[in-house]
């Protein structure tokens, strides 16, 4: 037998079980007078259920096989509350744009006609139960019914940076690079109007949209990170559900930007002590303050307390070794030049390449 006599034969074969939809054709009405053999190759590896006794294909095989090939896209796959989902149905080679849909919601047909292949819907709020119901009547054969069911969730998603801020700070320690971050998942799932507790849910992780099963899973409502030496958004996903009930489901995402260490002046007032009220960018020593006292502090670095950062002062662009790694410097009228002056201090994290700040202050000083 020649390549082209086995190829011809599979087409056949082929062709008869994919074109032969709900119109049996038996071989010899198709093709004629063919040899037998071509007959008999084409409808080897058939069920011996799928043919009649004169060998066609039988309606129920044809509907089992429309079955399988039904393919259903719904987007999206986790709807939010009052959010619009789409539901659409296609079947690989078999026109279903003759065939009668009928969706139902909830027992209440909402959509029907010939060749409704597209359903479009908007979700209820929090916890409300969307039961959708497909019935698709083809030219010939039994009805084919599917089934979905929603009942959407929502997920809030807050992170806190492991980075230090000065006491009475009112705003976010932020996520800065190499810091480490905690991104913690508040899930607000209702399953039969009792509120699922955040500790019995699944929950599915993705980090830079790629998936992380290592940290999902369940009860895992958590997602510990160190951001790297490259400054980037970094973006977190999370899909959560109830066990019990996976269509009780809800989602959430958040994208968090790495920042720029930061490092402020301040006046370390004698009697008052250190005045958060402002910064310092202008300094001035004379009669009535011969001396001063300024204290840096370091904002969004990898440290607990400000003293496990690094300092690095210079005046007028030249090191002051004696001020190194002190958070608090004291200045005195004798010792600075009668001019205008620079003081400037460079802070950082031992092993973090990137956590580095600076900031300067101009200084004067007069006699009066």
């Amino acid at each position: 037998m020649t390549f082209s006599d086995t190829y011809t034969k599979r087409l056949l074969s082929y062709f008869l079980i994919c074109s032969s939809f709900f119109i049996p054709l038996t071989a010899s009405a198709q093709y004629g007078d063919l040899p037998p053999e071509y007959y008999e190759d084409s409808l080897d590896g058939l069920p011996k259920n799928d043919l009649n006794k004169e060998g066609e294909v039988s309606i129920p095989a044809q509907i089992k096989e429309l079955k399988e090939q039904l393919s259903i896209d719904i987007s999206p796959e986790t709807p939010a509350p009052n959010e619009d989902i789409t539901i659409t149905i296609d079947a690989f080679g078999t026109d279903l744009n003759r065939a009668r849909f009928t969706w139902l919601v909830n027992g209440t047909r909402r959509l029907a006609g010939i060749g409704e292949r597209v359903f479009v819907y908007k979700m209820g709020g929090v916890g409300t139960q969307n039961d959708i119901r497909v019935e698709i009547e083809p030219i010939s054969g039994p009805t084919i019914i599917r089934n979905f069911s929603f009942t959407p969730g929502e997920v809030d998603i807050l992170w806190e940076a492991k980075t230090y801020t000065p006491p009475f700070y009112k705003g976010k320690a932020l996520f800065t690079p190499e810091a480490d971050v905690l991104v913690v998942a508040l899930p607000n799932l209702v399953s039969s109007s009792i509120k699922l507790n955040p500790k019995n849910a699944v929950y599915n992780w993705r980090f830079n949209y790629r998936a992380d099963a290592a940290k999902s899973g369940y009860s895992k409502n958590t997602y510990s990170f160190s951001g790297s030496i490259i400054k980037k958004t970094n973006v977190f996903e999370v899909e959560t559900y109830d066990p019990q009930n996976t269509s009780v489901r809800g989602k959430g995402k958040i994208s968090i930007n790495e920042q720029t260490p930061d490092i402020n002046l301040y006046f370390n007032h004698p009697l008052l002590g250190i005045l958060f009220n402002q910064t310092m960018s202008n300094l001035s020593l004379n009669s009535s303050f011969p001396e001063i006292s300024v204290t840096a502090f370091p904002y969004h670095q990898s440290v607990s307390n400000r003293f496990q950062s690094s300092y690095l002062w210079s005046l007028n662009g030249q090191t002051v070794p004696i001020f190194n790694n002190q958070p608090t410097v004291s200045l005195r009228q004798s010792e600075v030049p009668a001019t205008s002056n620079s003081l400037r201090v460079q802070t950082g994290v031992v092993d973090k390449l990137l956590q580095v700040a600076e900031n300067q202050a101009s200084l004067t000083t007069s006699a009066e």
